[in-house]
């Protein structure tokens, strides 16, 4: 065996969490959980390993960074890590169509990217969705929206802003500005960068000329340019801003449905009784992933803007036909539950809930006596108390009621030789001080205060 000692460290864009960051996060996880089951959202798990074709669709140019593994069988093919849930969910309905429709999951999960690490996000981490698979109502898309604002109420987020938009108006801009229809991907993408690069940047990129074939930059002329300004500038209330991109593309046949989509969207959001102030639509959401086809969500926290979005989504009515022939129509979005965790933690939001500490703890300061407290510890969490017995070196009582002190229980349990002798234990209270010999049978009743 190496006598090297490792030097101890997480890989970048990785993090541990210790017990207090972890309760934290599983607090916040329990309340995300609450609200999607509210809604008759059901629990789904899938491998983090999928075929490598599931997650690219087989194209040859995909081109996020995803984590190739080295299967040591070469007659497979080749793996990979999820990089998120969607896909996966997508080839579970596929694959057990037996599976009933509308199909309304949840699922939590540890998913993987090859980005470069920065505040808030991470190449593992873990994302929280709700889907609702078979239905083609708008209603499911104001469903999510819906439950995006009563999980952050429900996680006490007072400012945050959930931005609507559609893919049938973002689809519809070749058509009304005057550019190539095959550009609107790279156009989208380029439109998605408003919050990190500015408007400045966006004009710059948008005119930006290709240096070859292989180059995405779309190339656009000033005049195009100006019309895609003048779109992503629409601002107002809802109603203002569906009066604006109704003069603006009205006469764009290819935007009918869109702007009959925003128009059901309002209604149906409205309907729900969602705070007109923590929710908008706003079309410069354009959501990077290519598989969106149509209403598409972003939640902001408006004190932490460069965080990106916490909790997102859109509808994907073609993703399931990657691995059927069957069209089924879906919708949902996805907690980022790392990237929330961190904005919630620096802006002092995270629940001051602890870790989950032992109501008593059990003391046998003779090593003869130690079975009697496997015994008592035994006895108290048949009770339904929390019950940890001392297993360390320290051979003081004091020592091993400072322990018990440490890790918060409000009792200790004590079995010495005397008591052990008169069929008794010692109960000490940690808060009051306050310590008592009772009988071994009245442990329970006295430590409830029975």
């Amino acid at each position: 065996m190496s006598d090297r000692i490792i030097k101890p460290g997480c890989p970048a864009g990785v993090r541990d969490l210790l017990p207090q960051q972890a309760a934290q996060r599983q607090d916040i996880v329990a309340k995300v959980i609450g609200v999607y089951e509210m809604f008759g959202f059901v629990p789904l798990e899938t491998s983090m390993l999928e075929r490598e074709e599931v997650l690219t669709g087989g194209d040859p140019e995909f081109s996020k960074q995803i984590f190739r593994i080295k299967d040591p069988s070469k007659n497979r093919d080749p793996l990979a890590l999820r990089f998120d849930l969607t896909v996966p969910l997508a080839r579970v309905v596929a694959q057990y169509p037996e599976l009933p429709k509308p199909f309304k999951r949840w699922q939590m999960g540890r998913v993987f990217r090859g980005e470069k690490p920065q505040a808030g996000r991470y190449r593992e981490f873990a994302q929280l969705d709700a889907d609702t698979v078979g239905s083609p109502s708008l209603l499911a898309d104001v469903e999510i929206i819906n439950m995006i604002y009563l999980v952050m109420r429900r996680l006490s987020v007072v400012k945050f802003m959930v931005r609507v938009n559609t893919r049938k108006i973002l689809n519809a801009l070749p058509y009304y500005a005057g550019f190539d229809p095959t550009k609107v991907t790279s156009v989208l993408r380029t439109l998605d960068k408003l919050d990190k690069i500015g408007l400045d940047g966006v004009r710059k990129e948008l005119m930006t000329e290709p240096v070859n074939e292989w180059d995405e930059s779309p190339g656009l002329s000033a005049d195009v340019v100006g019309k895609l300004v003048d779109f992503i500038n629409i601002r107002g209330d809802n109603q203002e801003i569906q009066s604006q991109l109704s003069e603006l593309m009205g006469d764009v046949p290819e935007a009918a449905a869109g702007l009959r989509e925003l128009q059901e969207i309002v209604r149906g959001v409205e309907a729900a009784g969602v705070d007109p102030q923590r929710w908008t639509l706003d079309l410069s959401v354009a959501r990077g992933l290519g598989y969106y086809t149509g209403p598409v969500f972003e939640t902001l926290l408006t004190d932490l803007p460069e965080f990106g979005s916490v909790f997102s989504g859109g509808r994907f009515d073609g993703l399931v036909s990657r691995f059927s022939r069957q069209s089924i129509p879906a919708t949902g979005a996805s907690v980022g539950v790392d990237r929330l965790f961190t904005a919630m933690e620096k802006l002092g939001l995270l629940s001051d809930q602890a870790v989950v500490r032992p109501e008593v703890v059990v003391i046998c300061p003779e090593d003869s006596l130690r079975f009697e407290g496997v015994k008592a510890a035994a006895e108290l969490r048949s009770q339904g108390l929390r019950t940890e017995l001392y297993m360390g070196t320290e051979t003081s009582i004091g020592g091993q009621l400072g322990y018990a002190a440490k890790r918060g229980a409000q009792f200790a349990v004590i079995i010495g030789l005397e008591e052990f002798a008169a069929n008794q234990v010692a109960i000490k209270n940690l808060l009051t001080r306050k310590q008592e010999r009772v009988d071994r049978k009245q442990m329970c009743a006295n430590i409830r205060g029975i």
